[in-house]
């Protein structure tokens, strides 16, 4: 197969022109002669076609020694066989198409993500701070003091923390791909 003509074609063959055109021979001949022989249908990538052409070759002068090749049931069983092939391949081709294209679908872009988390860790910054207050409120006055005071060295030392997490996960993006 020639990649030059296919990149021009596409990887696709859609119409019975674009066969006809390929492949050397009349609309007609395909739409009549090829549908009728067993052509994969259309919209069918061109290695498909391709590899159903090859089993419509002629027999060369070596092959008619083979009795073989002249047995109908057995051609058609090896042509049927060939499609088989051909289509089972474009199958696997066509699932991996769709799974890349979910890939692609399931990325969630930069902004969105660096929106999210700046949400996300601002509200959690402001739960961390009011967190002292709240639980010293809970306790009698005499240790209200000294456990406001811990619980805010404890939440500072969370905040540093993930301060120096939010860095590197900066420092990834501007050095990503």
């Amino acid at each position: 197969m020639d990649s030059t003509r296919d990149a021009a074609e596409g990887e696709v063959a859609t119409t019975w022109g674009q066969v006809a055109a390929r492949y050397g021979v009349s609309r007609d001949v395909v739409r009549r002669d090829w549908r009728a022989a067993g052509m994969p249908a259309l919209p069918c990538r061109w290695e498909v076609l391709d590899a159903w052409r090859a089993t419509l070759k002629k027999p060369t002068a070596s092959d008619a020694e083979d009795p073989l090749l002249h047995d109908a049931e057995v051609l058609q069983a090896r042509r049927a066989k060939i499609v088989a092939d051909a289509r089972f391949k474009e199958g696997q081709a066509t699932v991996a198409q769709h799974r890349a294209r979910r890939l692609a679908t399931d990325l969630v872009s930069m902004a969105t993500v660096e929106q999210f988390l700046t949400g996300f860790f601002t509200e959690t910054r402001v739960q961390l701070q009011r967190l002292p207050e709240e639980v010293a409120a809970a306790y009698p006055d005499a240790w209200r003091e000294n456990l406001r005071d811990d619980l805010r060295q404890r939440v500072e030392l969370i905040l540093a923390a993930i301060h120096g997490h939010v860095l590197a996960a900066t420092d990834l993006r501007e050095s990503g791909p």
